[in-house]
C-alpha cells in the first residue's frame, strides 16, 4: 500500500486493519467503513512547520495559538 486511500480499501476489503488519527475519517472517507475512537488512547505528537524565510502573515498569530493551547495543558479530547 502506498497511501491511505489504498490502505482504507484494504481494510474495506478485509486484508487489513488500522489504527490512525482523527484526521484519517475527515480527510479520507470509504463507504464501507466505520471510524470509532479507541478509549484511553494516547496523544499523537504533532509537529508544526515553516519554510524559512518569508512566511506567511498569520503565522506568528499560529505560534501564538499552539503555545497558548500547550500552556494551558494541551487540547481537550473528545
Amino acid at each position: 500500500m502506498t497511501n491511505t486511500d489504498e490502505w482504507l480499501i484494504a481494510i474495506a476489503a478485509g486484508r487489513a486493519v488500522g489504527i490512525s488519527t482523527s484526521a484519517t475519517p475527515s480527510n479520507h472517507m470509504h463507504p464501507s467503513l466505520i471510524h470509532r475512537p479507541l478509549a484511553d488512547a494516547p496523544a499523537v505528537p504533532a509537529k508544526l512547520a515553516w519554510r524559512d524565510g518569508a512566511v506567511h502573515p498569520t503565522v506568528p498569530d499560529l505560534l501564538a495559538l499552539a503555545r497558548q493551547v500547550i500552556a494551558a495543558g494541551g487540547p481537550t479530547r473528545g
